[in-house]
């Protein structure tokens, strides 16, 4: 963790860090059952405030696969917008 942040960007910190260890454990859990998660297929909902983020800091990196948040992500017909 980078030194002197703000509580906010800790937090956020925290979370890019707790969403990395999520995804990387499905990456391991679908390996496991000779699966691959498509990271291109993959639509990531971050919601929280992103302005404060670089773009860099918004995508999940995990192994080679970068996962980058959608603007709109559909679920059972319905949608959510950040």
């Amino acid at each position: 963790m980078p030194l002197l942040m703000t509580p906010r960007l800790t937090l956020l910190y925290l979370a890019h860090t707790a969403l990395q260890n999520c995804i990387a454990e499905v990456v391991d859990w679908c390996g496991a059952h000779r699966l691959q998660l498509n990271a291109s297929k993959t639509d990531l909902l971050w919601y929280a405030a992103l302005k404060s983020l670089s773009s860099s800091e918004k995508n999940i990196v995990v192994g080679g696969d970068t996962f980058v948040p959608a603007d709109v992500v559909r679920d059972l017909q319905s949608a959510v917008r950040q």
